[in-house]
């Protein structure tokens, strides 16, 4: 076993039962999204979300056979809350006397429009706050 900051790396002769036992402990940490691999030389522990890159390699030659398994992902990073709009204040106020902001006006719409939009057909639980998929 080889540790490094964060890398591990452990290397041993195991039978087959107890590959299928490795096997199966990587597949319940996918399904609850922790992978833990701890040895007497170190430890770390993965968290495995999003879309996961799976390789496979096998080969044969001579009488020699080997497999890799490779699995990779990039940590899906928390989306920080919106801070709100950005106000800048160079010393001038606009002509109603507030500061100046970088969004846009809000668009108006006419009453004909509005009225067309009440009555059209919208997207499945679009701005109706109705759950859509799972019948509850």
């Amino acid at each position: 076993m080889t540790r490094k900051s964060n890398h591990f790396r452990h290397e041993s002769l195991q039978d087959s039962k107890a590959i299928v036992r490795y096997l199966n402990a990587l597949a319940e940490g996918f399904e609850k999204g922790t992978l833990q691999f701890r040895d007497q030389e170190g430890e770390i522990v993965l968290e495995p979300s999003g879309m996961i890159r799976f390789e496979v390699a096998a080969s044969r030659k001579s009488g020699r056979y080997g497999l890799n398994l490779k699995l990779s992902w990039k940590q899906q990073e928390e989306e920080s809350p919106d801070s709100g709009p950005l106000l800048i204040n160079g010393g001038v106020e606009d002509a109603a006397g507030s500061e100046a902001s970088s969004d846009p006006p809000p668009k108006r719409r006419s009453s004909k429009k509005k009225e067309a939009d009440k009555g059209a057909g919208k997207k499945a639980g679009e701005k109706t706050g109705e759950k859509i998929g799972s019948g509850e």
